[in-house]
């Protein structure tokens, strides 16, 4: 899931499918990923709230973002999960010691997005604006600011040690005419992106820990415990494939480094159907699987594009990994006409997917694969 927000004027003419050709430089995919909300009402209550803390930086109490521990070079995050989801995708955080937030971990996009009730009061606001708009109509306005980012849940301190871009929303709204469209649900109050890419107004905060924290990352929702593993050692990347990520343009000389993880191909296919190979983003905001299917019979596809349920689906991954499924509720597939396919959140049920930023490299951990 990409969910950019573009400081500076209104883009409205280049979202949905009549927009720009070029979603990829935008960094914005469909909001059918989003967990739809009963109309704007719903979160204007903590839009409202939000609208109190949003001056300049405040004295704070010293909270869970002060204990900053150098020493530590790995940790592991709890992640919780979210009804008819295939696997946990939610984790708690706190912005400018704030109240701990639970904010979707979306490997697709990059950066935190919160809403402005969930921010502590040491937050700096700054004078850039943040406008998005989308193509089924959800309008979010907000501002960048400055924060230290903490993970309460963490079983070791992990923070930020200095205050990093985040975005920071203080209006949600739908275009009109839209009708009811999608937003942030009340058991999510954000996204945090932890994409590697450079290209939004803000950047993964976990390439922003301190130390070994910020070298990379492990999504690990096998089993009765998922969580996320950040800093990595050796002993953690045992067994694991990797594949080299393409070395991207970073925000500058003292920034982290950018990688692209769609560096990976993968090949698909339905039944007796080969949909093609594509580079491929693993991607724990996606709902669904999609992947272009050119010549597909138009009657294996529903509304949306989803791919009826009960086919056999094939993923290939490079020359040593695979993944066969039968479709349906819990893993759904859909055809769409991308460049870059997409695995869906039901791929990590099976995969755990590592992010090595200081080698730029992914790599996959496959359940019961013969090592």
């Amino acid at each position: 899931m990409t969910f950019s927000l573009q400081w500076g004027a209104p883009r409205s003419g280049c979202f949905g499918h009549g927009g720009c050709s070029d979603h990829a430089r935008l960094g914005w995919r469909a909001p059918d990923r989003w967990r739809p909300v009963g109309g704007i009402a719903s979160i204007a209550g903590a839009v409202l709230a939000g609208m109190t803390v949003c001056g300049a930086a405040k004295a704070g109490p010293l909270g869970v973002a002060d204990r900053v521990d150098a020493q530590v070079r790995t940790a592991e995050i709890p992640m919780y999960g979210q009804p008819r989801k295939p696997a946990a995708n939610l984790l708690m955080v706190s912005v400018g010691n704030g109240p701990p937030a639970r904010v979707l971990l979306d490997t697709g996009s990059t950066g935190l997005r919160i809403l402005a009730s969930q921010i502590g009061p040491a937050v700096e606001r700054t004078d850039r604006q943040t406008y998005d708009e989308y193509g089924d109509g959800t309008i979010l306005r907000g501002y960048v600011g400055r924060a230290r980012i903490a993970f309460p849940e963490a079983d070791h301190p992990v923070a930020t040690a200095e205050p990093i871009d985040i975005e920071v929303i203080t209006e949600v709204s739908c275009k009109q005419g839209a009708g009811r469209c999608p937003g942030l649900s009340g058991d999510r109050v954000g996204i945090m992106g932890v994409a590697f890419h450079a290209r939004d107004t803000v950047f993964n905060p976990l390439a922003q820990l301190p130390g070994n924290l910020g070298q990379g990352f492990i999504v690990d929702l096998l089993g009765d415990r998922p969580h996320l593993r950040v800093g990595l050692t050796p002993e953690h990347l045992r067994d694991y494939v990797f594949w080299p990520m393409r070395a991207l343009p970073s925000r500058g000389p003292t920034a982290p480094p950018a990688w692209d993880s769609a560096s990976v191909n993968a090949c698909y296919r339905v039944d007796d159907y080969d949909a093609g190979c594509y580079p491929v983003i693993f991607d724990t905001g996606a709902d669904s699987m999609h992947f272009e299917m050119p010549a597909v019979d138009r009657g294996w596809l529903g509304r949306g594009g989803h791919l009826h349920h009960g086919r056999q689906v094939a993923m290939r991954i490079g020359d040593r990994l695979a993944w066969r499924f039968v479709n349906g509720p819990m893993a759904p597939v859909k055809a769409k006409h991308e460049r870059r396919s997409n695995s869906g959140l039901a791929f990590f049920r099976h995969f755990r997917v590592a992010f090595d930023s200081q080698n730029g490299r992914l790599g996959l951990w496959q359940a019961g694969h013969d090592r």
